[in-house]
């Protein structure tokens, strides 16, 4: 069965993460070997550090932790491995001043989908309300699927349920073919997907201007509101023309202004 990765291929594109409390909420990473469930001395000084530093008051906050780890050893599986390396942040917390019913959250995960070695603390307001955590790790699991492609893409770059936004990808007003400057971005990216038959792609077109009180642009050519979807429907044309993809490997998408764009991350 072919894998799926749906592909945002407009380049159009500036937008936040959550407007809300978020400004107070706090993460920390520990970065640790492959092979060990412990957090030496100088990572626990460093993380108590930047509780003293960033946190503040330790009863203003409450913690979720999740350990990560890559693969198995001869000792015991990665997803047990993962659990202590949580357990042993806890405990760090717990006799540095935080109590118990502050950790909300402490769990680990390992596995041949893991590919990092890592545990991950977030600190949030104790004035937040579970549904608003939720709405917070709901928009960071959302986000982490979009990719920025803002040159050329290499042969294996691509990764089942991404979505690429390829923001040299750019059109005039009205025209559904993307602008002459576009075409080495458009050439490249049907070389990467020539070079892997396994995956299927949804091409999804957006228009630039939300607040436009319509659900798709006028096409200058068919004189109909259609053009996002005949964006979408150019490029998949051209992917095939130039790549040499079957039309079955392709699903445009025109979804007009009907959905907010994917703001571009700042990266000042």
């Amino acid at each position: 069965m072919k894998k799926l990765v749906p592909t945002l291929l407009f380049s159009l594109i500036s937008l936040a993460l959550l407007a809300n409390p978020t400004d107070s909420i706090f993460q920390y990473t520990l970065q640790l070997k492959s092979n060990t469930d412990q957090i030496d001395f100088n990572d626990r000084i460093s993380l108590l550090y930047f509780v003293t530093d960033s946190i503040g008051d330790k009863n203003d906050y409450v913690v979720k932790i999740q350990g990560y780890c890559s693969r198995d050893n001869k000792l015991k599986k990665a997803s047990a491995f993962a659990q202590e390396r949580a357990d042993a942040v806890k405990a760090t917390l717990i006799d540095n001043g935080f109590f118990d019913y502050q950790i909300i959250y402490c769990d680990g995960k390992g596995g041949p989908d893991i590919n990092e070695d890592k545990v991950w603390l977030t600190f949030f307001p104790r004035t937040m309300k579970k549904e608003q955590i939720a709405a917070y790790e709901q928009e960071l699991a959302r986000q982490a699927r979009y990719v920025y492609v803002k040159d050329s893409l290499q042969a294996g770059d691509l990764q089942p349920g991404k979505i690429y936004i390829m923001e040299k990808l750019t059109y005039e007003q009205g025209k559904r073919s993307f602008s002459r400057e576009s075409l080495p971005y458009a050439l490249n990216l049907a070389r990467v997907l020539a070079a892997d038959t396994t995956l299927a792609v949804e091409v999804r077109s957006h228009m630039c201007c939300p607040e436009i009180n319509t659900p798709d642009g006028m096409d200058i050519i068919s004189k109909k509101k259609e053009l996002s979807k005949n964006r979408a429907r150019e490029l998949c044309g051209f992917l095939v023309k130039k790549g040499g993809l079957t039309g079955t490997r392709l699903k445009p998408v025109g979804l007009g202004a009907t959905e907010p764009l994917v703001e571009e991350k700042d990266d000042a």
